[in-house]
This record gives C-alpha cells, structure tokens and sequence, in this order.
C-alpha cells in the first residue's frame, strides 16, 4: 500500500504527499530498513528494486541522460545533468551529484556490495568550471579520473523525524583534465546491504 502511494506521487509530482509519505515510511523504519527515501528534489532515473542474492537490502539502478555542457560567461564549461545537483569542492570541477537516503534500523550500518557501471567516454568541450565555494579539497594524485567513487556511503547518521538513514553518494560523471577526456555512468546498478539489522 504505501509503495502504491509513493509511486502515485512521484507520478503526480505532489511534493506535499511525497513528504507525507517519506515521513510515514520513515515513521516505520524498522520495518522498511533498507528501502530509499523519495526524493521530492530530483527525477525519476533511480528506481529502486530488490536482490536477487537473498541478502537484506535492495539494488539502486540508474539509467541515465548524457550531461548538457552550459557554457558560462567566463567561457568555462559545466556539466549538468536532470535530477542532480552540483558536487562542490573548492577548487575542483563542478560535476553532477544525487544523494540518495536509505532508511536504516538503529545500530545497523549501510554497505556497498558490488557497483557496475556503464561507461560513455568523449572529450572534455572546453576548461572546466572549478567550484570556488564548497569542501575543502581531499588530497589525491594528479593523473587519472576524479572523482575515483561512483557511489560511496557518506554517512550512516542522518536523522528525519524518528528516523534515521544512511546517505549515498552517486557521481556518474569522471573527468581527467590532464588528457581532457570525460566518462560517464549512464547505467549503474548498486547492490547494497544493511547489517546489523
């Protein structure tokens, strides 16, 4: 039933009853640990289905759209993509990112199993748009392509209502500015599990 609903509302794209809803499905997270959180703020390429293996948690599957290349008026270019926001790190390439929220039972912790993916490649259309505002940037070597995760786990705290989640990052796009290529995910399947349940 509430599955029922939550699908009416993505349809319909009713922001108050997919909160409604997310709320209620976070009121209930103990038995719904595992499942993802509506996301009231992005599309619809993720869809959410269960394992084949047997193992608690479920599969994340993303098909997706080539990026746009925005031009900007400095000339500099920046990818964007339909349901994902902006990753910013000061000083780095603003790529496109989706965090996704899994509701978690308390002293369970998300993992990532397994990520396939797969890849589009093509030249990089101009100087990329570095974030000026954002994270400090990480240390990382200087050749090869950034961000190195297409999903990782950013954190197993959050907290809505009751209830609390874990947060997964999802960067489908990877830049090497030294060849000035790009690859990006326009499939991605990532099988998680949550333990400790």
């Amino acid at each position: 039933m509430l599955v029922r609903v939550l699908a009416r509302a993505l349809r319909q794209r009713s922001l108050t009853r997919v909160f409604i809803t997310t709320l209620l499905a976070a009121a209930l997270a103990g038995p719904l640990a595992g499942h993802a959180f509506a996301s009231a703020e992005h599309g619809d390429p993720v869809a959410l289905v269960a394992r084949e293996d047997g193992l608690e948690g479920a599969r994340l599957e993303l098909r997706l759209q080539r990026p746009e290349w925005k031009v900007l008026e400095s000339g500099e270019v920046r990818p964007e993509l339909g349901g994902f926001g902006p990753l910013s790190i000061e000083g780095l390439p603003e790529l496109p990112v989706r965090r996704e929220r899994i509701a978690l039972p308390e002293g369970a912790t998300l993992v990532i199993d397994d990520v396939r993916v797969t890849w589009d490649e093509g030249s990089l259309p101009g100087i990329l748009a570095l974030a000026r505002f954002g994270s400090p940037a990480p240390e990382r070597g200087s050749s090869g392509f950034w961000p190195a995760e297409v999903a990782l786990v950013t954190s197993q705290e959050g907290r809505l209502r009751n209830a609390r989640f874990a947060t997964v990052e999802i960067r489908p796009l990877q830049v090497d500015v030294a060849s000035g290529r790009y690859r990006f995910a326009r499939a991605l399947e990532i099988d998680y599990r949550i333990d400790g349940a």
